[in-house]
């Protein structure tokens, strides 16, 4: 707090217009901070943290090197609530390969109802040569999955969502053709559903598929 308040007391006094700050974190950045930290954030302007969940799985979270736990994601996504910020948060769809799958969705849908975010976005998993899992991509350690097991996850996380305030929700970011479905949630979940479910039958021809490197088909 000592290096984050100057920071945010210079954009108000440089921005007096700006009606508040948004900022990206970690649920580990979040869990650092008291609930009186927050409060005292929020009151300097901050109005929304993103901070990406990626998977509420534990063995999902530690595979990758995540850094926090599930439970740990819920504490922090809890103390937000509590000082009144907006969290937005996000899934990756296929992280957990075809080892994990199960418990992804199971974890993320746990940890996404624990606490109340203002928006929640869900991305396909996409390899880059460049990345650290690639090798394990390559020896077979982490098997990729089809956009079947794509279409399956994403649908079964949305109708597990139970979210109890509004949420801006939107998934289908970096599909090959990035078709993106939105809605709030809970009032549209039913169309949001509906849409996720129709990948099916909309793109047959992608059911056999693995992911692709950098999500090219």
């Amino acid at each position: 707090m000592d290096k984050l308040r100057p920071i945010l007391e210079k954009v108000k006094e440089v921005f007096p217009e700006s009606d508040h700050t948004n900022m990206f974190g970690t649920f580990r950045d979040i869990a650092k901070k008291t609930v009186d930290e927050l409060r005292e954030m929020k009151e300097l302007g901050v109005k929304m943290i993103v901070a990406g969940l990626e998977s509420g799985s534990d063995a999902v979270l530690s595979e990758m090197n995540i850094g926090y736990t599930a439970d740990e994601a819920i504490a922090a996504g809890q103390k937000m609530n509590e000082a009144g910020i907006g969290l937005g948060t996000g899934v990756i769809i296929g992280l957990g390969g075809v080892k994990h799958s199960e418990e992804h969705i199971k974890g993320s849908i746990r940890v996404l109802n624990s606490f109340s975010s203002t928006h929640v976005g869900m991305t396909v998993y996409t390899p880059y040569r460049d990345a650290p899992l690639f090798a394990d991509i390559q020896s077979g350690a982490f098997e990729l999955p089809t956009y079947e097991q794509i279409f399956r996850e994403e649908a079964e996380i949305v109708q597990g969502l139970d979210f109890k305030e509004p949420c801006v929700f939107s998934t289908g970011y970096y599909y090959p053709n990035n078709h993106i479905v939105a809605g709030q949630l809970p009032s549209e979940k039913d169309r949001v559903l509906r849409e996720v479910k129709s990948r099916v039958s909309t793109y047959p021809h992608w059911l056999d598929k693995k992911i692709q490197i950098g999500g090219h088909m």
